[in-house]
């Protein structure tokens, strides 16, 4: 599944629900550009070093038909994010999704 704009801010990376639940006058497009957990909601292609890609969430945007993403910074579009986002012509798309799954381990294991 991919996470909710509440869980990507709120739970698993970091907790920046105060800015979410008050939001500043010019939070139009972004969420907080200078929120001190951005850096933990980048992604990066290939480790470290690799290129930034930006990442959709569930949740829908202010504009309903797109949904809201993670930028390559971290920072989060609320405004939304469409399928034809990236550069396509040279065949090259420089975001997509980064999913998330639930993993139950049973400890009640018998050997």
């Amino acid at each position: 599944f991919l996470l909710s704009m509440e869980e990507a801010v709120c739970k698993y990376f970091g907790d920046s629900r105060s800015k979410l639940y008050n939001p500043g006058k010019n939070q139009r497009y972004w969420f907080e550009r200078k929120d001190e957990n951005n850096g933990k909601r980048t992604a990066r292609l290939e480790g470290e070093k690799g290129d930034i890609w930006w990442w959709w969430l569930r949740s829908p945007g202010r504009v309903n038909v797109k949904a809201v993403y993670i930028h390559g910074d971290g920072n989060i579009g609320i405004q939304g994010n469409n399928i034809l986002k990236g550069n396509l012509s040279d065949g090259r798309c420089t975001g997509g999704i980064r999913p998330a799954l639930w993993l139950k381990l049973d400890a009640d294991k018998e050997d």
